[in-house]
């Protein structure tokens, strides 16, 4: 997996406990953090910027798992990449059943 693979990340993610993931999701963010910040080598391909966008996308994946909120700036391709670890996460009676109610299209109003 590159460096990069933000979805490759939340794939690799999947068969760890909630609290595991967000430990594994601090070390991670941090570490993209100090490369943007130039106290870290940049990965190769990878620039400052880019770093520093992937962490804030593990950080507001960690919201996600800590609130249970759908985060400020999220995308919609991440967002819905987000589905497969809350439903394991469901299963496994760490994130309550509602949190995949956040995932469900909003009901459209009539004229």
């Amino acid at each position: 997996m590159s460096g990069y693979d933000f979805h490759g990340w939340l794939e690799s993610q999947i068969t760890f406990d909630c609290s595991q993931i967000v430990d594994n999701g601090l070390q991670v963010a941090a570490n993209y953090e100090l490369i943007a910040k130039g106290y870290k080598p940049v990965e190769p391909g990878i620039s400052k910027s880019e770093s520093l966008e992937y962490a804030e996308r593990v950080k507001q994946f960690l919201v996600f798992l800590q609130y249970c909120v759908k985060p400020n700036g999220v995308t919609d391709e991440d967002w819905q990449a987000y589905r497969p670890i809350c439903q394991v996460l469901v299963d496994r009676q760490q994130m309550k059943n509602e949190a995949l109610d956040l995932f469900k299209e909003p009901a459209l109003s009539a004229p």
